[in-house]
């Protein structure tokens, strides 16, 4: 993915802090019970072609088109397992 400090659109970082700005809000839903699950938008980058709004490629998923994790993947990794351990058990 791409890299960049300070982060900015496109860039891994950017994309890490984007998502872990949903969680608090996330996180105030369940307490009160009226959230329930949330959903990744898009899985692994995909092909794109270039143009004024986007890199080569659209950049937003959480692996590379080879599948490989990216800093969001390990962001959302240690939120569910928090998540995982904080939850009750039946």
């Amino acid at each position: 993915g791409l890299h960049a400090d300070p982060p900015y659109a496109f860039t891994e970082e950017f994309q890490s802090e984007y998502i872990s700005k949903y969680f608090s809000t996330f996180d105030k839903l369940r307490s009160v019970r009226v959230f329930i699950g949330e959903q990744v938008w898009t899985f692994s980058d995909f092909m794109t072609a270039q143009g004024v709004t986007r890199v080569y490629g659209n950049k937003k998923g959480l692996f590379t088109r080879q599948r490989q994790p990216k800093m969001a993947a390990y962001r959302l990794k240690e939120r569910y397992e928090r998540i995982s351990n904080s939850t009750r058990r039946y």
